[in-house]
């Protein structure tokens, strides 16, 4: 216990004492108890900024965390690209003829040949048993396409039959594809990768990015496509057929 002095007074008292025992003066404590107040109201304050403090810390951890789960992976292009195209301006190319003798045979109505990749209507499909393809190695080689074409900047594709959620789901999907320049000289045929890479298995458009500065990406006339034998994970099955159904291809450069 400590002693004060009256106000009045100067006798000397308990700083407990809240009257004066020889005077009868009244001792003021407003101050002592607005300087515990005080002291309670920063100490809140403290904590509470310590709370969101950690709140925030902890929601913008999860942030990062999803940022980074929801990339996805794309074809690296070269730094060294050739700056004379802007991928911008690149635009959809004509694709002349589409080229392939062992489509899947018209059933119930529907055709299934190669033109169907290049119509604009993803309800329609080119298609090919996978049992009765014919392989070239581990190799099995799809359309071929004739375009005119100074650089290819990306290619657009709807992988599976995309005409509604259970032709999607029933028919098979590319899980993998290659797709290639054709050169044809005076030295021989030669095929040159544009793109080698995954495909999602979704029926929405999938945009491919071809490196400007790709070997074998310059004046092409000719683009093919190849996939992999069934038993090396090119596939995504589909529940009761097993024809490799693609719905669109789009190729967009300059011309």
């Amino acid at each position: 216990m400590a002693l004060i002095k009256c106000t009045k007074c100067g006798h000397e008292i308990s700083d407990k004492a809240t009257v004066c025992p020889k005077c009868g003066n009244k001792i003021a404590v407003v101050e002592k108890k607005k300087n515990s107040t005080t002291k309670i109201f920063i100490a809140v304050a403290l904590l509470a900024l310590l709370v969101c403090g950690a709140f925030f810390f902890l929601n913008k951890e999860d942030e990062a965390n999803n940022a980074t789960a929801n990339v996805e992976t794309v074809e690296t292009v070269s730094a060294n690209e050739d700056n004379e195209f802007d991928r911008s301006k690149a635009k959809l190319l004509k694709v002349v003829k589409v080229e392939y003798s062992n489509s899947l045979a018209p059933q119930a109505g529907n055709n299934y040949e190669a033109k169907n990749l290049c119509d604009g209507d993803s309800t329609t499909a080119w298609a090919i048993n996978l049992d009765k393809a014919i392989y070239d190695d581990d190799m099995l080689y799809g359309p071929m396409f004739t375009v005119n074409c100074k650089k290819l900047s990306h290619i657009i594709m709807r992988n599976g039959y995309c005409k509604n959620a259970d032709a999607f789901k029933n028919n098979t999907r590319a899980a993998k594809v290659v797709f290639y320049s054709y050169v044809e000289d005076a030295e021989g045929n030669d095929e040159r990768i544009l793109y080698d890479g995954s495909l999602r298995d979704k029926p929405t458009p999938q945009r491919l990015e071809i490196p400007l500065d790709k070997e074998g990406n310059d004046n092409i006339k000719q683009i093919g496509m190849i996939f992999n034998t069934q038993f090396n994970g090119g596939y995504y099955a589909g529940e009761k057929w097993n024809d490799l159904c693609i719905s669109e291809v789009e190729f967009w450069g300059f011309e």
